[in-house]
């Protein structure tokens, strides 16, 4: 895959949390420029506007913005230095608790007992997000008659979409106990129902996810 093939185009939600994930992981470079389909420029350009973000949106200190990136306190510091710049900021969502959805009131004695409610909740909105983000791309990649998606490598097949390791370890991605291989097998249950004649393969490991509608 040529790695400017996405050259130019916006970011998303995904990209910027699979690229940070790479960082964390120590992913070389060259294999990232590869995956995202974007010149070295190009992340190094993100990263930075990531950094300043965390920074001068979000008020968090160079640790912080180390721990949450991945880069080294001297490219966090060389960023920081240069100042602030004017961009737009919204492919960083601020996380905000997910308590719209819980049932008032709450009793005392509820709370003694929130925590499983609370994961449950969770869980489901983890779920409903990547069941719509893998629809999503289906269709997508239906519709075009293409294999190049943001969150696998492009297939031989174009009607073949698999869902790559790397991928399914940022489900969940938030820091809550939840079971990665529940929630995995959540969402393969309810894409099987949105595409009941689609094969659907979860690998027992959760190295993969095969969606094939040949």
């Amino acid at each position: 895959m040529a790695t400017t093939l996405r050259h130019g185009a916006y970011w998303t939600e995904g990209e910027v949390s699979a690229l940070l994930q790479a960082i964390k992981t120590n992913v070389p470079m060259y294999e990232i420029t590869r995956i995202h389909g974007r010149t070295q420029g190009a992340i190094m350009n993100m990263l930075r506007k990531i950094v300043r973000t965390y920074y001068y949106r979000d008020k968090l200190n160079s640790k912080q913005i180390q721990e949450l990136t991945g880069l080294s306190e001297k490219s966090v510091n060389a960023v920081i230095s240069e100042g602030p710049k004017f961009e737009k900021t919204d492919y960083i969502k601020r996380k905000t608790p997910s308590i719209s959805k819980m049932e008032f009131p709450i009793t005392v004695q509820r709370l003694h007992h929130i925590g499983d409610e609370y994961r449950s909740m969770r869980k489901k909105e983890i779920v409903d997000k990547y069941v719509e983000k893998f629809t999503k791309d289906i269709i997508e990649m239906a519709w075009r008659e293409s294999s190049i998606l943001d969150v696998s490598e492009p297939t031989t097949d174009k009607r073949r979409y698999v869902v790559y390791g790397k991928d399914i370890d940022m489900i969940p991605s938030d820091r809550i106990a939840l079971s990665r291989g529940d929630c995995v097998t959540e969402i393969v249950i309810e894409m099987k129902r949105r595409f009941p004649d689609m094969v659907i393969i979860q690998d027992p490991l959760n190295t993969y996810i095969l969606f094939d509608w040949n």
